[in-house]
């Protein structure tokens, strides 16, 4: 049983991979859709997080982690 997920990586998480995680977070929250496991978000960098979170993508989480 899968219990934790993580989106990212210790050093090589960029914001395009956090801009198509969010993407699909996004059209499973559109679709009444859910996790069966909480999920981490690890970006790769303190300017990746910033622009993340600026767009919106950190909400986006949150919003599909709170479903579970």
């Amino acid at each position: 049983k899968i219990e934790w997920g993580l989106i990212g990586s210790c050093t090589n998480s960029s914001y395009e991979d956090l801009s198509r995680a969010s993407s699909i977070a996004d059209q499973a929250l559109n679709k009444n859709l859910s996790t069966k496991a909480f999920f981490g978000i690890n970006p790769g960098s303190e300017q990746v997080r910033y622009t993340a979170e600026r767009d919106g993508f950190l909400d986006i989480f949150e919003k599909f982690n709170a479903l579970k």
